[in-house]
């Protein structure tokens, strides 16, 4: 039998909504390669937004009552390495102290649907999110949206503009990778 890959979301087609008790039916269909994430989508997703632990928008084919991908948002910090260089510029050269820490926009969860998978709808998240990191920076200021990528999704933020935080030591294989995208970059180009 032959099987033909499902045709690309079309942006006009999506509808992004902030998770609400009234998509929980919706999220029991719910189910992607990694069963933490379909776990955290069903179980404590809803839950954690509402003692504001993070936020979750669900992203939804215009007319189809079925959850394509989800995102979470939270705040964090990550080390950058002395090495890497920020606005041009090596950390360790910087004409001002550069924290340790930095503080950042978190993308705690991105999963998308196995059915949907190939669509596109992990990207389109993926620019929702950036766009509501420079928006929301302007309120708290923040320099960078960050993930904790799975080693197999690391090319995938490549693709879309993040960049290593810190390249792992030889022989270590870290369980994710910290990455990033720098907002005033993404700003100055908006």
């Amino acid at each position: 039998m032959l099987f033909l890959p499902k045709p690309k979301l079309s942006e006009f087609d999506l509808i992004i909504e902030r998770l609400k008790p009234q998509h929980d039916p919706l999220l029991k269909a719910f189910r992607c390669d990694k069963e933490d994430e379909t776990d955290f989508i069903r179980n404590d997703a809803l839950l954690q937004q509402t003692i504001k632990l993070n936020e979750t928008y669900l992203l939804f084919e215009r007319g189809k009552e079925k959850v394509i991908s989800y995102i979470t948002f939270s705040v964090g910090s990550f080390v950058l390495s002395p090495e890497r260089e920020v606005y041009g510029v090596r950390i360790r050269d910087k004409p001002c102290e550069f924290p340790n820490r930095v503080p950042c926009m978190l993308i705690g969860r991105l999963a998308t649907d196995k059915g949907e998978e190939g669509r596109g709808g992990a990207s389109y998240l993926l620019a929702f999110a950036v766009r509501e990191a420079v928006r929301k920076s302007e309120l708290v200021p923040f320099p960078f949206l960050a993930v904790h990528a799975y080693p197999d999704k690391v090319a995938f933020y490549e693709r879309n503009g993040f960049e290593r935080a810190f390249t792992p030591d030889a022989g270590e294989t870290p369980r994710t990778a910290c990455m990033y995208v720098g907002l005033f970059d993404v700003a100055k180009k908006h």
